[in-house]
This record gives C-alpha cells, structure tokens and sequence, in this order.
C-alpha cells in the first residue's frame, strides 16, 4: 500500500512538473552586452500589450523570471536582473526597445529605437522566432550596448 501511494504521489510530481514547464517553451541564444560586459538572459516571456498598447507584443528579456504582473518598468529599474525588452506591431516593426543591463546600472536603463532590428521573424502555430540585432555595438546616452540575440517562445493566446 505504502508503495503505491509513493508511486500515485510521484506520478502526479512528474505530469505537474511538466506540464509547469511545457507551457514555457522559451529559448535563447547569443548575446547582449552593455559596456562589453555579457548579460545573463534566461528567460523569454511574450505578452500582449495593455492600454495604449493593445495592438501590441511585448518581448521580455530578462535574467529574473517575470511574475504574472512584473511589466517592462520593473526590468526598467533593475528589478529582473538584465533586461530588454522590445515592443513590436504586429507586422514586426519594433515600436520601443528598452536596455537595462548591470553594466549600466549606475545610470539606469534607457529606451533606444532604430538601431535594432528583427531579421528572419517567424509568428506561426502558436510560436515567435527570429533573430533581434544591433548589427555590431552601440552608443546611446553615453553607454554602449549590443544584441545579437536568436529566439524562439511561445505567443500568447
């Protein structure tokens, strides 16, 4: 008896565990770097855009895991570790693009727009991919940064 409880009680661990991470298919791959310094980026959360953003993507970044209600101003002010986060149309053109990175900490994150771009942006079956780069490094209130980044997660619904 004792057996089968642990084994019921293991087989329901297991379908938890993945069905808590089936739904956060996320990757990552490249860099980000602020000052030359890489960044740690772990997580990628797409959401859809509040208020005047409605029509929007929002991409987050970031080292931290976001909370349901963790929004770009809590990775604006540090709060997820390195961040970027992008903003886009539906057609893909990005619309607000903000760098906050440990290297920049002293002077806080910034918003940069027009040096980074999508390249090769797939949106289909329930998924965003592409690559998001700065094309080489660059300057923006006195801080150098650049993104170099390959991607792929889930959109939402």
């Amino acid at each position: 008896m004792y057996f089968s409880r642990c084994s019921l009680v293991l087989g329901l661990f297991f379908c938890l565990a993945f069905a808590v991470n089936a739904g956060d298919e996320s990757t990552i791959e490249g860099k980000f770097t602020g000052e030359g310094k890489a960044a740690k980026l772990t997580s990628l959360i797409v959401r859809k855009g509040e208020n005047d953003r409605k029509d929007r993507l929002i991409l987050m970044f970031t080292e931290k895991k976001p909370g349901p209600k963790d929004s770009d101003v809590a990775a604006m002010f540090g709060d997820l570790g390195d961040a970027l986060v992008i903003t886009m149309k539906p057609d893909g053109k990005i619309t607000n693009c903000l760098v906050a990175h440990s290297a920049h900490k002293e002077k806080g994150g910034f918003q940069s727009i027009g040096e980074i771009e999508f390249k090769d942006l797939k949106m289909a079956e329930g998924k965003i991919s592409g690559k998001l780069t700065t094309s080489g490094e660059q300057k923006a209130f006195g801080k150098t940064w650049e993104v170099d980044l390959k991607f792929s997660a889930s959109l939402p619904k």
